[in-house]
């Protein structure tokens, strides 16, 4: 581990235009608070070597991130793969905030690093710094979108920080039904999307105006995080409550001489009662001018168990329906339905569990317009090895307390118990049900599931034979060229049987840097090799692959070609291929070609061609833009907006204005007018 020194933030960060926040590091030492923990690659060795899968809990993915030392310590780098902001993923463990890293290159740089709907931005210099985001909510993947004139590969990270975050208490707010007490400007849901980039606002200046969530179920409340736009100097008054039937409130959070003008407020609620209705009532506004309203509501609970056992293993002693109907999620089906009793039915949660309740579900059903008693004769048992023992936790085989029809469909038992596996056994059918067969709706056990879910690492495809155009030597009827670049295995290319040298073949259209290649057969696996060119003229041969080793993937030192080649000499008569692959980059070399992009309408050269036209400026291209119309639409002149609208768009992608030619008629209408595209 490599002395480091912790940065303290200036937090005097510009907000920029595009809404990111740009900070830069202020070094000061400190020691590593107890709840953070550093990843420094220092044990990875100083060659430089691919990182992918896990690593310190962390998951890399499939390609795309190298260690290796850098002025005597071990760094971590992402491969270049584009020229503008390249996004490189980290799945990082639950329960873990990435707090910062340190970082430097060549000259200058910059890392936005977006986790959820938070975003930082910092600036890289040949100085190496560290760097803390002021992130507050976990997230199981960050993103780092780097930016660097000289490739992404020349910024070096190192030192990456997680800290632990409380998971004991959970969300219940996010996503959830809203309501308010009047019309709005900016929609109630901005008020728990789990964006803090957008707001709910009342349509109207006042005081007084609420927003309500409705939490879909009752939960005891822990406490509250109320978001607002900004810090202000006069805070925000305002009060929370909350309602078990939207009718009746309790008073949570008494706020109205709130004095904190964080942009941040949180609060502790020490109710026990079980609510679902919140409601947030702004009744002081910081200025005259304000409307009602707040970037993000969330309400906390730990009431965060959970049925694990639906969608597990199950097995059962008969029955016509499966047994996994019984742990569906559906108590419209049922598992079961045999005229056999006993019954029995087991569940295997797969893992221990500390559960506190469990549940089952029984159909409702009426005779006529009578309502019946589900006073079903049951016992359920619990097992802590697998299922080879049993201990009773309920037994109503002779005698049930459910025998109110109107209580009795749901029927539960709080318990405290250890174990891994569930057995119900149904000894017999309700006493005013004489013709009911066994059937197990639902069943459930609830627990805090302390299992921790994990993110995949980043997939990275630079496979670029996909949906290439192929020339073949030959091809046998019904087997087109075309099938091995479709990524669809059901559907192969074959040669015809007298074609002695056969052969596959790719024009590329431009120069990129070929890394490997791989072909997938049908059955009979055949030697090949593998060519390339840069004129379709004079062919380099770069792999010669047995047969033992063709279906594997042949990574090869970076070639430049325009062309590649598989080539399968003396194998026709077997031969059947289903794909070809080959990863590879462009290798940027600047083009020659002149393009056109003819378009009648604003917007259109964009949904045609915007990807093609970025690419061809990339590698030097003259792309020139023609545009017959300019805006305007029955008699309104709107020209004047879409035009800057058009030039600016375009100039992103690297079109420049002088580029850009409008015909000037109006979309609709008729008229002509004309249109200087330099101003």
């Amino acid at each position: 581990m490599k002395e480091r020194k912790l940065i303290a933030l200036g937090m005097a960060g510009m907000l920029s235009l595009s809404g990111l926040f740009t900070f830069s590091g202020i070094e000061a030492e400190a020691k590593l608070p107890d709840n953070q923990l550093v990843i420094d690659f220092e044990d990875l060795g100083t060659e430089a070597q691919s990182l992918t899968g896990k690593y310190q809990n962390c998951n890399f993915g499939n390609r795309g991130w190298n260690t290796g030392a850098v002025d005597g310590d071990v760094k971590l780098w992402a491969d270049s793969f584009t020229k503008d902001g390249q996004v490189n993923k980290i799945a990082i463990p639950y329960g873990k905030i990435f707090r910062g890293f340190s970082a430097k290159c060549s000259e200058s740089a910059t890392i936005k690093v977006v986790s959820g709907s938070e975003t930082n931005t910092f600036e890289i210099g040949a100085t190496e710094k560290e760097f803390t985001t002021d992130f507050r909510t976990n997230q199981m993947a960050v993103y780092l979108v780097i930016e660097c004139a000289k490739g992404t590969s020349d910024v070096k990270l190192d030192d990456l920080i997680l800290e632990e975050v409380d998971i004991s208490k959970l969300n219940v707010s996010q996503g959830k039904p809203t309501s308010t007490s009047g019309d709005s400007e900016r929609p109630a849901s901005n008020g728990n999307d789990g964006d803090e980039n957008t707001m709910w606002v009342n349509n109207g200046a006042g005081a007084d105006k609420w927003w309500q969530v409705d939490l879909q179920e009752a939960y005891t409340i822990s406490d509250y995080e109320l978001v607002f736009e900004k810090e202000e100097s006069n805070p925000w008054k305002y009060k929370v409550e909350a309602s078990a039937d939207g009718e009746n409130f309790d008073m949570l959070s008494d706020k109205t001489e709130n004095t904190d003008s964080a942009k941040v407020q949180t609060g502790e609620v020490s109710a026990e009662t079980k609510y679902r209705y919140v409601r947030v009532t702004i009744t002081g506004l910081p200025a005259e001018t304000y409307w009602a309203g707040f970037a993000e509501f969330k309400v906390y609970t730990k009431d965060i168990m959970s049925n694990v056992a639906q969608g597990k293993s199950t097995s059962q002693s008969g029955g016509y329906n499966s047994s996994d109907l019984a742990v569906d999620g559906d108590v419209t089906t049922f598992g079961g339905n045999t005229d056999t009793f006993p019954y029995w039915w087991t569940v295997d949660l797969g893992d221990t569990y500390n559960v506190k309740e469990v549940e089952i579900e029984w159909e409702d059903l009426k005779d006529g317009d009578t309502n019946i008693a589900e006073d079903w004769k049951y016992k359920i048992e619990y097992s802590a090895d697998g299922g080879s023992t049993w201990e009773e936790l309920v037994d109503y085989t002779s005698e049930t307390p459910y025998t109110d029809p109107e209580t009795s469909v749901v029927q539960n038992e709080a318990c405290d118990i250890e174990c891994n596996a569930f057995k119900v056994t149904i000894t017999d059918k309700p006493p005013k049900r004489p013709l009911a067969w066994a059937v197990l709706p639902e069943f459930r056990a609830f627990a805090v599931d302390t299992h921790i879910p994990e993110e995949e690492g980043q997939n990275i495809n630079i496979d670029i034979a996909y949906g290439q155009p192929v020339k073949a030597s030959s091809v046998a009827e019904g087997y087109k060229a075309s099938n091995v670049t479709d990524y669809d295995s059901a559907s192969t290319w074959k040669p015809v049987s007298e074609d002695d040298t056969a052969y596959l073949q790719i024009d590329l259209d431009r120069e990129y840097n070929i890394q490997n290649h791989k072909v997938e057969f049908t059955s009979a696996v055949s030697s090949y090799k593998f060519y390339v060119s840069m004129d379709n003229d004079t062919w380099t041969e770069v792999s010669d692959v047995s047969a033992d080793q063709a279906d594997k993937t042949v990574d090869i030192e970076v070639t430049t070609a325009k062309y590649v080649r598989f080539e399968f000499a003396g194998q026709s008569e077997d031969l059947e291929v289903k794909e070809i692959h080959f990863d590879g980059l462009d290798a940027g070399v600047p083009g020659e070609k002149k393009i056109l992009v003819l378009a009648p309408h604003e917007d259109d050269e964009m949904l045609m061609a915007g990807g093609v036209m970025n690419r061809a400026a990339e590698v030097g291209d003259e792309v020139k833009v023609l545009l017959a119309t300019n805006g305007d639409y029955n008699g309104k002149s709107t020209g004047k907006g879409r035009i800057v609208e058009t030039i600016n768009a375009l100039e992103v992608i690297g079109v420049e204005s002088e580029d850009i030619m409008f015909m000037g008629y109006a979309d609709t209408g008729g008229g002509y007018r004309e249109i200087d595209s330099s101003k």
